[in-house]
């Protein structure tokens, strides 16, 4: 890897550590569905799919209703991207929904609600599926290759923020019950909700720059990233 790959991953890893605040699980959801639309082009539609250890399956969070309710319809039929980006794994793709044959139940519903194209993407890390990333274009049908991989290095990023948030969130609140001293002012939660939705588009712009291969980058992120946590945690 060249040294201006790994300069950038660090950046990227550190960019990481700055969405990961910790405690704030439901925020980390909203950060990840507020940035998505304006990294990875074209799809205007974001909601995160959250598994539980049994999986079952349900939209945490929906950047409208229309995501939430195609959402659901994926759940109720056991069929579509969303739905076997948890049961299959990687990342499931309608690059052009009229010539869709998988999934036909969930594609008569998405046709009518304005769907043209559609991915899919595990939320996966440390072994463990945590969801999945679903994003939805309403603008014309067409994944590209880029896009494809803006959205899997999206989907590394969000993976890598929601487990760390969720180990957090999990290891201080038995600890004892929050007191009002503690409690963060609205204005608090809106200034760290925007600095986490800026690092999140900064992530995936950064990946980008002198053309440097996306897979590289990510690779080296996850590095990155792993050996910060270590540090942090040793």
């Amino acid at each position: 890897m060249s040294d201006r790959s790994s300069d950038i991953a660090a950046a990227l890893a550190e960019a990481a550590r700055t969405i990961n605040t910790p405690g704030i699980y439901e925020q980390t959801l909203r950060a990840i569905v507020e940035a998505a639309p304006g990294t990875v082009p074209g799809f205007s539609h974001v909601s995160v799919t959250a598994a539980d250890r049994s999986g079952n399956a349900e939209t945490t969070v929906g950047s409208d209703e229309r995501v939430i309710e195609l959402d659901q319809r994926q759940y109720d039929a056991g069929e579509g991207p969303c739905f076997d980006a948890i049961r299959v794994g990687g990342a499931l793709i309608i690059d052009d929904i009229r010539h869709e044959q998988r999934w036909p139940r969930y594609i008569a519903e998405a046709i009518p609600a304005g769907v043209t194209a559609q991915i899919g993407v595990q939320l996966h890390h440390a072994g463990r599926t945590l969801g999945a990333l679903n994003l939805y274009k309403t603008t014309g049908p067409g994944v590209d290759a880029d896009t494809l991989a803006i959205a899997q290095l999206f989907a590394t990023h969000a993976a890598l923020a929601l487990a760390h948030s969720r180990t957090e969130e999990h290891l201080t609140r038995p600890c004892r019950p929050a007191r009002p001293s503690d409690r963060r002012s609205a204005s608090s939660w809106s200034a760290i909700r925007s600095t986490r939705r800026g690092a999140f588009a900064f992530l995936v712009r950064a990946s980008t720059v002198d053309n440097i291969k996306l897979r590289d980058v990510a690779q080296e992120l996850v590095v990155q990233t792993e050996l910060r946590y270590g540090e942090e945690s040793a």
